[in-house]
């Protein structure tokens, strides 16, 4: 996840600030913008078009579709995990709530995540601080483990060292970009219309989105789940479940 975010800070650095050079801005000062934007201005012709219809096609359905799929099993799982209430309910709850807040456009989707993410932030990085607090001792174990998991996995995990890594690498990648989203374009819709004097400020602001998300948010998760020594031998509580647990 570490190496995913370093190299992931410098691709939203890129995405967001041609994002910013590439808008649209209409008649009525409505602000549009994007990969399919810089795409097109980048490769000029019917190359740069067939392109930007690809990406299109392709981030409906990974966002419209298998993300948002994703997203809310998590949250389902979580619910029913703490609660008991079924994921069918979880579910139409969150369809009725999202259903509210894009009916309102760009203006009540910001409105909303930028009172809603930041309170929400605090208070799950001051949960996680308490946790790993409570359970200092195993702080400097933790680290001992993360360092000797990606550089000599055959002593915990006693397999193939090259298989370990292989999987280690595949899996904190998915995990990194699936939290930060650099890279995969999504984001570059929301930095096109900030408004900033220069395109690289916001290149700049999606750099700390990156770092604030995996290198810090993510970290307090794995350290969370390492000192609590929640990881089960046998790998069965997993996902939502295991950082509840």
């Amino acid at each position: 996840m570490w190496v995913s975010a370093f190299f992931g800070m410098a691709t939203i650095y890129a995405e967001a600030t041609m994002a910013q050079k590439y808008k649209h801005i209409g008649e009525d000062n409505s602000v549009t913008g994007g990969p399919v934007y810089y795409i097109v201005g980048a490769f000029k012709g019917k190359f740069g078009k067939i392109l930007a219809s690809l990406f299109a096609i392709f981030i409906i359905l990974a966002l419209g579709f298998m993300g948002n799929a994703v997203q809310s099993n998590s949250i389902a799982d979580a619910f029913n995990t703490a609660f008991g209430i079924k994921p069918l309910i979880t579910g139409i709850i969150l369809a009725v709530i999202a259903f509210c807040v894009f009916l309102g456009g760009i203006s009540r989707i910001t409105r909303v995540t930028e009172t809603i993410v930041p309170i929400m932030a605090l208070f799950y990085i001051i949960g996680a601080l308490i946790v790993i607090l409570v359970n200092y001792k195993n702080i400097p174990l933790a680290f001992q483990e993360i360092f000797v998991g990606a550089f000599a996995p055959q002593s915990i995990a006693g397999g193939v060292v090259g298989a370990t890594i292989q999987k280690a690498m595949s899996k904190g990648v998915a995990r990194g970009l699936f939290s930060n989203e650099a890279g995969m374009g999504s984001t570059p819709h929301a930095h096109a219309v900030a408004k900033v004097n220069h395109p690289s400020e916001q290149g700049f602001v999606a750099m700390m989105g990156v770092f604030i998300d995996t290198f810090v948010i993510l970290n307090l998760t794995a350290l969370v789940i390492i000192t609590t020594r929640s990881v089960t031998p046998d790998g069965s509580v997993i996902g939502t479940a295991l950082t509840q647990a």
